[in-house]
């Protein structure tokens, strides 16, 4: 492959519904597995071991494990997901203001629909 083409795989941590909130959960700081399955009882411990191992293999996350009893493991984010989160901001905040946009323009359609059935109701009433 060129070096201007994208490799297979390249985009996988976007393929998932969890990794990127849990990429941003580790930014800035190191968390106990635990900690995070607390601050996000939103998502199945399942799918934060998947989430995790994924951006792991991707070279993202980092994982350490420290032989103790109870075992203890810390992820914490590498240098290139602490680049990826800061590239991906700006697009997140552009999706979050078309998001509200869109949600804004289809609620002023809905109203203008509203609008034109009562206009039609009151034409109907008064034709009569």
């Amino acid at each position: 492959m060129s070096a201007t083409s994208i490799e297979p795989g390249t985009f996988a941590v976007f393929a998932s519904k969890w990794t990127l909130p849990v990429a941003s959960a580790l930014r800035g700081r190191v968390v106990r597995f635990g900690v995070l399955r607390s601050e996000h009882s939103d998502i199945s411990q399942k799918m934060l071991s998947n989430s995790l191992k994924l951006l792991e293999r991707q070279g993202l996350v980092e994982r350490r494990h420290y032989p103790v009893i109870p075992p203890r493991v810390e992820y914490r984010l590498t240098e290139a997901g602490e680049q990826l989160l800061e590239r991906l901001e700006p697009l997140g905040l552009l999706i979050a203001g078309a998001r509200e946009s869109v949600e804004a323009d289809g609620n002023q359609h809905a109203n203008s629909r509203l609008r034109g059935a009562n206009v039609r109701c009151w034409q109907e009433d008064n034709a009569q």
